[in-house]
């Protein structure tokens, strides 16, 4: 699975642009913004060894990158134990202003 810094959308507007001079932006209304964080998660790692904290986060982000591309949602970003991702109600009428 290949995963991009910027949405397909944006990066495919970038590299189409033959006189660089484009807006890499977007609006979107009725945007849903998901933070993913692990309860628990401080006192968890301080009780197992780096390894299994790492195997653990990986196997879950894993999962989760999966359910983004099987249900259209971008993923924004993980930072520690929390995932970012955004979904929005029709990705193709999206308001490109």
């Amino acid at each position: 699975m290949l995963q991009y810094l910027l949405p397909k959308h944006i990066l495919n507007k970038f590299l189409d642009d033959k006189i660089n001079n484009i807006g890499l932006c977007d609006k979107l209304d009725k945007l849903t913004i998901l933070f993913a964080d692990i309860a628990g998660f401080t006192e968890y790692s301080s009780k197992v060894n780096p390894e299994e904290v790492l195997v653990m986060l990986k196997n879950l982000f894993v999962e989760f990158d999966r359910k983004c591309c099987e249900l259209n949602v971008y993923k924004l970003y993980t930072i520690g134990d929390c995932y970012v991702a955004i979904g929005m109600i029709d990705y193709n009428n999206r308001n490109p202003h």
